[in-house]
């Protein structure tokens, strides 16, 4: 397989080193490279984020970042690794991992805004699932209300929304830090729980390969079989007869666990490394 490919931001003055990639990745780029039928792995490179970016966003959504997305965006301002499938000689965009931006972590303060006017807020649609005893909402232990929060890490491919998610406090907890989780939207506007933390769903995203509707295996539903297809070509052992839960040995198993600390790196700029070749050509 070809090399992957490093897109660089257009802001390129100053992008983290490139062996930044390697760890946060913990090795999924060369395994991409070595599958078969995998080709075209394409990673963009971003700056990181400045703090005082970090700082205007809380103050305009008036919370505090999780500490490892908070460490997350101080490395790089979002992910984005895509790849292709050679299918029966048919070249397939399969894979898609992102993570937005800061910019693109928006607040969804409804769906009508985005939709029509006649679609629900999630304020309605919580309602309802509470009245209603047969309609199913994927966790029992969610808080939504009023004040509960949702910003867009990642539009699926119009599948769904993975969503990070501030559940609102109750009177007793209104001295503690707003307490935030990954949660994903499908498109009936069902809620589903992936996991506890920003470093968790990374794991998560990686061991799935970024493969199309993953999230689903997570769900009641599951993917399509479209989706389910690529699943069994690529990485059939995601397939179980059992949704995967998040602290699953198996998935121990995949990969590592992502250490918040790997989204410390220390940023370079292109002309630092620029200066290093050319006194390592004058030095030979």
């Amino acid at each position: 397989c070809c090399l992957a490919r490093i897109i660089m931001s257009s802001d390129s003055e100053h992008l983290v080193d490139t062996s930044f990639y390697d760890n946060l990745t913990l090795g999924l780029i060369k395994i991409l490279e070595k599958t078969p039928g995998i080709q075209d792995v394409e990673l963009e490179q971003r700056p990181p984020c400045e703090r005082a970016l970090l700082a205007g966003w809380e103050q305009r959504n008036g919370c505090v970042l999780p500490d490892d997305l908070r460490q997350f965006y101080t490395s790089v301002d979002g992910f984005k690794l895509i790849w292709n499938y050679n299918y029966a000689g048919e070249i397939l965009p399969v894979g898609n991992m992102v993570i937005n931006s800061l910019s693109g972590l928006k607040k969804i303060n409804c769906l009508k805004c985005q939709l029509d006017p006649d679609t629900p807020t999630f304020q309605e649609l919580d309602n309802f699932v509470k009245q209603n005893s047969n309609t199913k909402l994927a966790s029992t232990n969610n808080n939504y209300g009023p004040k509960t929060k949702f910003f867009e890490l990642d539009a699926c491919q119009n599948a769904g929304k993975v969503c990070l998610v501030y559940t609102e406090r109750q009177k007793e907890e209104l001295f503690k830090l707003e307490e935030s989780s990954i949660w994903f939207l499908d498109r009936s506007y069902c809620w589903h729980f992936l996991a506890e933390n920003f470093a968790k769903y990374f794991r998560m995203m990686l061991v799935h390969l970024g493969l199309p509707q993953w999230q689903f295996l997570f769900t009641a539903m599951g993917p399509t079989p479209w989706a389910e297809q690529m699943i069994v070509l690529i990485a059939p052992h995601l397939l179980t007869d059992n949704k995967i839960p998040v602290t699953s040995t198996e998935l121990d198993e995949v990969i590592n666990r992502i250490d918040p600390n790997i989204f410390k790196p220390k940023s370079k700029s292109l002309k630092s490394k620029k200066t290093i070749r050319d006194n390592e050509k004058h030095a030979k």
